[in-house]
């Protein structure tokens, strides 16, 4: 059975260092020279053939000298691999290797790819049995203590599970006889040679990356988008404040619509020049160029602006004529930080009345129907809008809510904690569900750096590890005496109060504050306690 392999840059964008995969199929020429090539020392890649080279006693010790083992059951032999199987398998491992605390260095990871009527005792096939006896003794010891035979037909979760109890019952035994704590929020983390690198830990800033184990999904937020987007001309809109996983999101649902066949661009509004935010024409040109460019599609804007008609008619004709004639697929487009928009009121009220026309002519149109729109932005939308021409009263809403007890709870074992019920509730009462929030202290104490309680002595602090965070929401704040007046009312008083509409508004797009009812408060003690010093 042969299996083609990924394209390298997928793959790349797949692996981690710690990653040997074995995975069969009949490379190209050339394709293990060019993987070298583009990936480097990132990846140590071979490619086999399941019913040739599996045979050979060589490879069959490379894979038994690995660590850990990953299989992925195909149901029919002609079934292929796909980077959606291996993207689970290695999630899967990074989890367990986060859980197990083991060293990624020096640490090895199989993963293979074996049809279910795969046979052990079928001649040429039995070396791998005899392969598996000959290293079984060696490993014992090598794999957290003790290790039961690999089987390729056995269950590798009660592998893992076998793994997690021997690895708990030497720590266990470890603290017995030296004395050493146990890594808990409020004592010293356990000292792993103070290598940072030994626990898989995403940096807690920017986009969750499209495969983290970190990215925490908020149902039924996800599903609910996943599901509306397959719908013709459907709309979606993320509103949430900075740093509350709007990108992520939205890269989850391009993801999701690219995984169904669908095509995907997504634009970052931060990335205009200046130049093209002064003038609609100009902007519109950028807009269609852009997207061009994501489909790495020909650019044909001199073909399509022509004649007396108005930029808005040029840029449909342009979308309808020729971009969305050109694929034959749907097209999921991603506009990403439209706040950037909303700074030019002129060109916000054409261009965002343009993406409205657009999502009504999907209601009739087919060619319409094939636009999916995914639109993000943190602030209110305070510009003029005619009720009729704005896209955002239309469509899905999503606003992203804070995380709950449970996905707090379950970044904390992501991060290898041991944190009692009573300490998250410590941690969130003073940074609440704040997904950035929430990270960065989990992220500061499983790196070693801080231990809860410290944490949350500095947290409101310019020692703490918010002091960045904290200082960019004071200089907004200090730039609108507005707000400043706003906030000063709210952090001053232990319970909700009403403030002006519009100063309540923009202190929630800001994540600074919550709404209960028609009253206002604090997002969370960090907010109070440091402005309450600072103002």
């Amino acid at each position: 059975m042969l299996i083609p392999l990924p394209p390298v840059d997928e793959i790349k964008n797949l692996c981690q260092s710690f990653i040997r995969v074995l995975l069969q199929g009949d490379e190209p020429d050339g394709y293990l020279e060019k993987l070298q090539r583009d990936v480097g020392g990132l990846l140590n890649l071979v490619a086999v053939n399941f019913m040739q080279q599996m045979r050979q006693n060589q490879l069959v010790e490379e894979i038994f000298e690995c660590d850990f083992l990953e299989v992925i059951n195909q149901q029919l032999s002609e079934d292929k691999l796909t980077l959606e199987d291996l993207e689970k398998s290695l999630q899967k491992v990074r989890l367990e290797l986060t859980e197990l605390s083991i060293q990624q260095e020096k640490s090895k990871t199989a993963i293979i790819s074996q049809p279910l009527n795969f046979d052990v005792t079928q001649p040429g096939n039995s070396q791998i049995e005899e392969g598996r006896r000959k290293k079984e003794e060696g490993r014992r010891k090598k794999w957290m203590g003790t290790q039961t035979p690999i089987n390729f037909q056995h269950n590798e979760k009660e592998l893992f599970e076998e793994g997690r109890r021997k690895k708990e019952e030497g720590r266990r035994k470890k603290e017995e006889e030296g004395g050493k704590k146990k890594w808990m929020g409020t004592q010293t983390p356990i000292n792993f040679q103070h290598n940072e690198k030994e626990l898989l830990l995403d940096t807690p800033s920017g986009q969750v990356a499209l495969y983290s184990p970190f990215y925490i999904e908020r149902s039924p937020i996800e599903s609910e988008c996943y599901e509306t987007i397959m719908n013709p001309g459907a709309l979606i809109r993320v509103k949430a404040p900075r740093q509350m996983g709007k990108t992520s999101l939205m890269s989850r649902i391009l993801n999701y619509a690219e995984q169904q066949g669908y095509c995907k661009a997504c634009l970052n509004f931060q990335s205009a020049d200046e130049d093209f935010l002064t003038n609609l024409d100009l902007f519109l040109k950028w807009f269609c160029a852009s997207i061009t460019n994501e489909l790495n599609l020909e650019e044909k804007l001199s073909e399509y602006w022509q004649g007396v008609l108005g930029s808005k008619n040029k840029c449909t004709n342009y979308f309808q004529r020729y971009l969305l004639s050109e694929i034959s697929t749907p097209l999921v487009l991603g506009l990403d930080e439209v706040d950037q928009v909303f700074q030019h009121p002129e060109i916000a009220t054409s261009f965002f009345a343009l993406l409205r026309t657009w999502h009504e002519r999907g209601k009739n149109e087919v060619v319409w129907q094939k636009l999916r729109l995914v639109i993000v932005h943190s602030k209110e939308v305070y510009i003029p809008l005619n009720i009729n021409q704005s896209p955002f009263n239309v469509g899905l809403p999503i606003e992203l809510r804070e995380l709950n007890w449970e996905e707090v709870e379950n970044l904390v074992k992501l991060h290898h904690l041991e944190l009692s019920s009573e300490q998250i509730k410590e941690l969130m009462a003073m940074v609440g569900g704040h997904p950035y929030l929430v990270r960065q202290a989990l992220y500061q104490i499983a790196r070693g750096r801080i231990t809860l309680e410290k944490l949350l002595q500095v947290a409101p602090t310019e020692e703490g590890p918010y002091c960045d965070h904290l200082r960019r929401h004071l200089n907004n704040l200090e730039e609108n005496p507005e707000l400043l007046t706003a906030i000063k009312q709210i952090i001053t008083i232990d319970y909700p109060i009403p403030i002006g509409t519009k100063e309540g508004f923009k202190l929630r797009s800001m994540g600074l504050v919550k709404f209960q009812g028609n009253l206002v408060m604090p997002l969370c003690e960090l907010y109070r306690r440091y402005f309450s010093y600072r103002l």
